[in-house]
């Protein structure tokens, strides 16, 4: 990924060493005590659980981190939304493991209380970057064209990406589900189109050009759901807590929106 985005170049990279540094410097017995144990819920473990990782996961979760971020800096920048971006940012890395760590508790805690939870690691908070993308696209859509065609967007790609879930879990495409997504689809568009008029004749370059940010922007957050949401959950005698991945990409959607007043 390369650096040119406005984002310093010098920030990145120590922002990466730095990762790597707490990781491998962390004692593997200190990491346990950082981790977030639903038996003993102890506080300050609610936040420090999100920046202890296992080796398996600590690339994945840097990678998507990485996908995530830049690709909403690059949204906010080209609608001259910095200051969003910024104090979304700072929230989610101080906010959004304790939230994340909550919500996931108390899922776990109504519907499977007798499962033994240890959780820890990124992935919940980078589910919320994700999130934020997404909500980041929508908005980019909305001071380019119209609040409308970012509801589209956004709508659209949100139900599509969670199609994309059930499909991983079911093994196949579903005709209820497959036939719902379509339906909302095309109910959306058919709406926006309805009460817009559009000059094919006169369509400006730029349209095109964003049609293909929007697509990329959908590749990255596809990709995202596909690593977090795995159709193999116990792998190597751990298992992939996909409820804080929904949670925290729930959240992400949900922070980002109250941090900025999108819709006038």
């Amino acid at each position: 990924m390369s650096d040119s985005t406005g984002l310093p170049r010098s920030r990145c990279s120590r922002h990466r060493r730095e990762l790597a540094r707490r990781h491998f410097l962390t004692p593997e017995s200190l990491k346990q005590t950082l981790a977030f144990s639903h038996d003993q819920f102890t506080l300050y473990t609610l936040f420090t659980a999100a920046y202890v990782n296992g080796q398996a996961h600590l690339v994945g979760n840097i990678v998507g981190y990485l996908l995530t971020t830049l690709y909403t800096y690059m949204l906010c920048i080209a609608v001259d939304e910095r200051r969003w971006f910024w104090r979304t940012f700072v929230v989610f890395l101080l906010v959004l493991p304790v939230l994340v760590s909550l919500t996931s508790y108390a899922v776990f805690s109504a519907w499977f209380p007798s499962v033994s939870v240890v959780s820890r690691g990124f992935s919940g908070v980078v589910a919320g970057f994700g999130g934020f993308l997404l909500v980041a696209l929508a908005v980019y859509i909305r001071k380019r064209y119209s609040a409308q065609l970012g509801i589209v967007v956004g709508t659209s790609s949100f139900l599509t990406l969670m199609a994309m879930i059930d499909y991983i879990y079911a093994g196949r495409v579903r005709l209820v589900v497959g036939g719902l997504l379509a339906v909302g689809i095309a109910l959306e568009v058919g709406s926006y189109l309805w009460q817009t008029e559009i000059d094919l004749e006169n369509l400006e370059r730029q349209v095109f050009v964003d049609a293909g940010a929007v697509g990329l922007v959908f590749v990255v957050l596809a990709h995202i759901v596909v690593a977090m949401f795995p159709a193999e959950i116990a792998q190597n005698g751990t298992a992939t807590n996909i409820i804080a991945h929904a949670m925290g990409f729930l959240l992400g959607v949900g922070g980002s929106i109250l941090s900025r007043p999108i819709w006038p």
